[in-house]
């Protein structure tokens, strides 16, 4: 806190818009969503979130969603990072659309769509609202535990004790692959 010693007013010259450094990018409209079934089994495997770029700097940036439901129960994440020209650009945000399924939120769902410099600078931002989405339209998780599980002791020193606790457990998988189960002993 200090006293002011002074104050005053100052008119500048009329200065235009083009007569200043041009934004390295910019987020413009339309920006879109919607949701895409891959498989063709009438659920949605991604929910695309559009987003259209003016760039005048040539350069990598990186776009980062976060997309959550108005409770903030839900929150899914999409990062990626793309060497733009400039010219105008739409950038497409894959989000998967189990996590919406698992959670039973219905949209619509708040969108928070950041695009950052190779600095790491923050360039332009934009929150968007997606349409109205049913949790149930999205696809089954691609596994799954299935009940019945065992566990057993197993005393591997002979001294009557348990030293290790054996637990098995079942899973359903909608698609070949590997997963891996983790497991947690509380």
């Amino acid at each position: 806190t200090g006293t002011t010693l002074d104050t005053g007013v100052h008119l500048t010259s009329a200065y235009g818009f083009a007569d200043f450094q041009p934004f390295a990018a910019r987020i413009v409209p339309p920006s879109s969503d919607r949701a895409i079934d891959n498989d063709t089994d009438g659920l949605a495997d991604w929910l695309d979130v559009g987003i259209t770029l003016d760039v005048a700097t040539p350069g990598p940036y990186t776009l980062m969603t976060l997309l959550t439901d108005p409770s903030y129960v839900v929150a899914l994440r999409g990062t990626q990072t793309v060497v733009l020209s400039p010219g105008r650009v739409t950038l497409h945000q894959l989000l998967p659309g189990y996590p919406l399924r698992i959670w039973g939120i219905s949209g619509p769902y708040m969108v928070t769509n950041s695009v950052v410099d190779a600095l790491g600078r923050l360039v332009d931002f934009l929150y968007i609202e997606t349409a109205a989405y049913a949790s149930s339209s999205f696809e089954i998780p691609p596994v799954g535990l299935v009940p019945p599980h065992a566990d057993a002791g197993r005393d591997t020193d002979g001294d009557g004790l348990f030293n290790e606790l054996r637990i098995e457990v079942s899973v359903a998988s909608e698609r070949t692959g590997s997963y891996a189960v983790r497991g947690q002993l509380v």
